[in-house]
């Protein structure tokens, strides 16, 4: 009786939408196939390896582990985010996502449903083939560390992928646009599996004891950015399928505020604790410029306007113009931030500026985002609508930029300072000539900047013009 009320409140609190899709996964043919796939596959490769080792002491441990972890891999980054991807594709299809919108659910209710009954599978299959890579220990060569680490890493992975196939399920507004998705998932979710792969031969090599402490902290950091990313893609997708009256539209823009404010702080500790040199602090600035990219060129892309029942709010009406300049300032804030730690743990040498590389980093994707957004409002591409107007014109911008500057320094054959000026503009070249200690880098960032600061005026104000008109 007891156990009867516990299920009934669980499935009270995880809410109707969350219980019918967490039922249906787990009846569904692919599920049992692939549960069935997986345990044949450990169970021969355990048969196997006893094999191997029975007649002679080796430690097989290390690729006995390797192979589980291909395996789970292959189920939990390609199987069952594709599956949630199919799943939501199937509500946008069909248009039953709209009926339980009106209903009151919400566009949450459906992203959270399915993003649940992905990992419930995933939890499934992961269970099911935890006493197999357990078994690994006892082949000399793996220790605990490896397979806490391994299977904590998997999870985070695979929580990440189907949260990216359900988002970009739930972007696919148009029948082009679906087919567009599949072949984007489809992209992606191959390329996944390449870094997970060599992940997994990495940590299934050993672990040494000059190599614990960071391997330990780039997975914790690893770990911490796949959920952090997680909860912004369910956030995102729900906004996706929310109603225009509906309050979810600053979810993304809140969420991401405190998770950009968490990692500069958490990388600011983790440098000055460990005494780490001013280059790390240089690189995490450039890797959190490219960490906001994606959502910076989703908060340009929203909607210009606001219905008339948040007239009276500021900060958090909906609209590009808002989502724009929160995304915008916290580039700039945290290139300041990452300029001020590469500063303090700074030795002294004769390149003073090194420390500079934060706001080249920050420069370039406010730079090409403020630029998608004024072409993407001035120009036709915005007879296209938002967000594909927005999306497109960063992509030409962007497209231009990195092709225009090779051509334009072979026809004129430039060399030294003249070829630096040209390709200062270029996102990859003048990225990697930023971290050339023979690079004038003073100069290059004089420039990003200059050409930052002009294109951020452009697109606000045409942000704002939008913005106005639509709301009028």
């Amino acid at each position: 009786m007891t156990e009867g009320l516990a299920v009934e409140r669980l499935q009270e609190t995880a809410g109707p939408i969350v219980v019918k899709e967490v039922r249906q996964g787990l009846r569904s043919k692919v599920f049992t196939i692939f549960f069935s796939l997986l345990l044949l596959a450990c169970f021969s490769i355990s048969l196997i390896a006893v094999a191997v080792t029975s007649n002679s002491y080796s430690n097989t441990g290390q690729n006995v582990l390797l192979s589980y972890l291909v395996v789970l891999g292959g189920v939990c980054y390609f199987v069952i985010p594709y599956q949630a991807f199919r799943s939501m594709l199937r509500e946008r299809e069909d248009e039953t996502w709209v009926l339980l919108a009106l209903t009151g659910l919400g566009g949450r209710s459906i992203i959270r449903g399915k993003y649940v009954s992905a990992m419930s599978q995933a939890l499934l299959f992961g269970s099911a083939c935890a006493p197999f890579v357990v078994f690994s220990y006892y082949l000399n060569g793996v220790d605990i560390l490896q397979i806490v680490v391994a299977l904590t890493m998997s999870a985070a992975w695979t929580s990440l992928l189907v949260a990216m196939a359900v988002f970009i399920a739930a972007e696919a507004k148009t029948r082009m646009g679906r087919a567009v998705a599949h072949f984007v998932v489809l992209g992606l979710l191959l390329a996944a599996l390449i870094p997970a792969f060599a992940a997994s031969v990495a940590l299934a090599e050993g672990l040494s004891g000059s190599d614990v402490k960071p391997v330990l902290f780039g997975s914790l950091a690893l770990f911490g950015l796949a959920l952090e990313n997680t909860a912004l893609l369910l956030v995102a997708g729900g906004v996706s399928l929310s109603l225009s009256t509906d309050h979810d539209a600053i979810g993304p823009r809140r969420l991401l505020m405190i998770f950009s404010a968490i990692n500069v702080f958490v990388t600011a500790m983790l440098c000055i604790a460990f005494d780490a040199p001013s280059e790390v602090a240089e690189v995490a600035g450039v890797f959190f410029a490219l960490s906001l990219l994606p959502w910076t060129v989703g908060a340009i892309s929203e909607g210009d306007g606001w219905s008339r029942s948040r007239a009276n709010e500021c900060l958090w009406k909906p609209g590009a113009l808002r989502s724009a300049t929160s995304a915008w300032t916290q580039l700039a804030l945290g290139a300041i931030a990452f300029f001020a730690l590469a500063n303090v743990l700074s030795s002294p040498r004769a390149d003073a500026s090194g420390p500079l590389i934060p706001f080249v980093g920050a420069g370039y994707v406010i730079l090409f985002t403020a630029a998608g957004a004024f072409w993407a409002r001035v120009t036709p591409l915005s007879r296209l609508g938002e967000p594909v107007a927005s999306r497109v014109a960063f992509i030409i911008c962007t497209a231009f930029a990195i092709v225009i500057s090779p051509i334009v320094q072979v026809v004129l054959n430039l060399h030294g300072d003249e070829r630096r000026a040209i390709h200062a503009l270029n996102p990859l070249v003048g990225m990697v000539e930023s971290f050339d200690s023979a690079t004038s880098r003073e100069f290059m960032v004089f420039i990003v900047i200059g050409a930052t600061t002009l294109a951020l005026i452009t697109g606000w104000i045409a942000l704002r013009n939008s913005d106005v008109e639509r709301a009028a």
